[in-house]
């Protein structure tokens, strides 16, 4: 069983610079065969938006600094933009 959560990156203004803000889309277990569809809503239809899914061996609550064991960028899918 692994947990996941998926971050989107959405920039904003911070005095005269952009930053990325991370906004938790969700999270949960994962057991082997499992397929997730997460909803991103106005982030994706908003602007061009990073989004991330981090893999945890152990659950991993909100307040949790410990490093992923995996993480990646999801793409914006070339088909259906606004449903990556």
């Amino acid at each position: 069983m692994l947990y996941y959560r998926v971050d989107g990156w959405p920039t904003e203004r911070n005095g005269d610079c952009l930053d990325f803000a991370q906004i938790e889309i969700e999270r949960g277990p994962l057991a082997p065969g499992d397929v997730v569809s997460s909803y991103v809503g106005q982030l994706a239809s908003s602007e061009r938006v990073p989004f991330t899914v981090a893999f945890w061996d152990k659950p991993c609550g909100e307040r949790c600094s410990r490093a992923p064991i995996g993480a990646f960028v999801v793409g914006t899918s070339p088909e259906q933009p606004h449903a990556s």
